[in-house]
C-alpha cells in the first residue's frame, strides 16, 4: 500500500494560512484607515466650531503655502487658494495693517526665534467682511538658524477684538463724562482702593 500524495494538501494549507493573514492585515488596516478619517472629521468639525485654521509656509525651495480647508474658510477662500501665493496674503490684509503685519513677519523670520505670533486684520474676497485674525505659529530651522518651515493656526477673533473696541469706548465715554461732571466722582474696588477720580 502507498502512502497519500500529500504534495498538494501543504501548499494548500500554507496557501490558505497566507490567504487569512492577508485578509486579517487588510482588515487591520482597513480599521486603522477608518479611525483615521474619524480622527481628522473630529479636527476639522472643532477646528470650524473655534474658527480656526493650519497654515504651513514652506521656504526650502522658495515659498510654498498650504492651507488647511478651515483656513480658507476663515479667510472666506474657495479650495483652490490651499496653495496661495505670499502676495495673495498679503493683498488680503487690512490695508492699514499691512506694512506693519509684512514687517513683523520677516523680523521674525530674519531673527532666531522659533515663535511668530501677530494680530492683524483681513478683508475677506467672498464677502467683503473685515476680521481679525491672530497667528501663533513655530518656526522651524536649520543648524545656521535660517527659517525653513512656518506651522501654525490662525484664528478668527473679531468677536474678541469686537468687544475691546466696545469695552475702550464704553471706557473712554465714561472718562470723558466723569470728567466734565460738576461733582466730584470716584471709583472705589472691594478692597477699598480708589480705581478712578475725576
Amino acid at each position: 500500500m502507498t502512502p497519500p500524495d500529500t504534495s498538494n494538501v501543504l501548499p494548500e494549507a500554507a496557501a490558505e494560512r497566507l490567504r487569512r493573514r492577508l485578509q486579517q492585515i487588510a482588515s487591520e488596516r482597513d480599521k486603522a484607515h477608518r479611525a483615521l478619517q474619524e480622527r481628522e472629521a473630529e479636527l476639522a468639525r472643532i477646528q470650524r466650531i473655534a474658527r480656526v485654521g493650519g497654515l504651513e509656509i514652506d521656504f526650502r525651495d522658495g515659498v510654498k503655502n498650504r492651507r488647511s480647508p478651515e483656513y480658507l474658510v476663515v479667510h472666506g477662500l474657495p479650495p483652490e487658494a490651499a496653495n496661495e501665493t505670499y502676495e495673495e496674503w498679503v493683498s488680503r490684509i487690512h490695508p492699514e495693517d499691512r506694512e506693519r503685519t509684512v514687517q513683523h513677519l520677516f523680523g521674525v523670520l530674519k531673527s532666531e526665534s522659533e515663535d511668530y505670533s501677530a494680530e492683524y486684520r483681513i478683508v475677506r474676497p467672498n464677502d467683503g467682511t473685515t476680521r481679525w485674525i491672530r497667528v501663533v505659529a513655530k518656526i522651524e530651522r536649520d543648524r545656521d538658524g535660517r527659517a525653513l518651515r512656518l506651522v501654525g493656526a490662525d484664528c478668527d477673533v473679531t468677536a474678541q477684538a469686537l468687544a475691546q473696541a466696545t469695552l475702550r469706548e464704553s471706557e473712554e465715554r465714561f472718562r470723558l463724562i466723569a470728567d466734565s461732571a460738576p461733582v466730584p466722582i470716584w471709583v472705589t474696588k472691594l478692597d477699598r482702593t480708589r480705581s478712578f477720580a475725576n
